[in-house]
């Protein structure tokens, strides 16, 4: 978890600042904080899981729409008290690569709308009292879909609310197949490129 945090900053920072290069328009925008929904019938106790990631979108000036990279992840932990099971740990993780559109209103509001491709890898691991920690994963292909509004509050930041879903997808764990398909809002935070008013 924490070396998939580390690579989501590194990684998005590398991109923002390669972006900001070639690019003469760059929003980079985090999710600090967001729940995410998956499918009950194959990640039941751990469906409900924390989300975060970001996504940079890039391009030329008067683009009509840009190139957009992402990196996201989310992860759940179901401990138990007593019983056979000590703790199942799932987490699914996904580089995204997609188009995304920015609408500039009179106003500070920018409504957004942003999809693509993902390539996702989904852990499960069950640690039960006497046979330990058994673990399985499986990767995938996606498509996903995003999009929400943030309001312009300084030149550089941005803070507002979004949406995202992910479908498409088919992994199997430990012999059972599934999806990693979801859903998940939060709010927003981040910062673009040039400075607007």
């Amino acid at each position: 978890m924490r070396r998939m945090l580390r690579c989501l900053v590194f990684g998005l920072a590398a991109a923002a600042v390669t972006a900001a290069d070639l690019a003469a328009d760059v929003n980079l925008n985090f999710y600090p904080l967001s729940g995410r929904w998956l499918d009950k019938d194959l990640w039941d106790p751990v469906e409900t899981q924390y989300a975060f990631g970001g996504t940079v979108d890039f391009g030329e000036s008067g683009w009509p729409i840009h190139i957009a990279l992402g990196l996201h992840g989310s992860a759940s932990v179901e401990e138990y008290d007593s019983g056979l099971l000590d703790e199942i740990t799932a987490a699914v993780s996904e580089l995204s690569f997609g188009v995304a559109k920015v609408w500039e209103t009179k106003g500070s509001a920018r409504p957004f709308l942003s999809g693509g491709m993902s390539f996702v890898t989904a852990t499960y691991e069950i640690d039960s009292v006497f046979a330990g920690a058994a673990d399985d994963d499986d990767d995938s292909i996606g498509a996903w879909i995003e999009g929400g509004v943030y309001w312009r509050l300084a030149p550089h930041f941005n803070l507002g609310l979004y949406g995202r879903t992910m479908g498409g997808s088919e992994i199997t764990l430990f012999g059972v197949e599934g999806d990693a398909d979801y859903w998940q809002f939060g709010p927003m935070i981040g910062w673009s490129w040039p400075p607007r008013k």
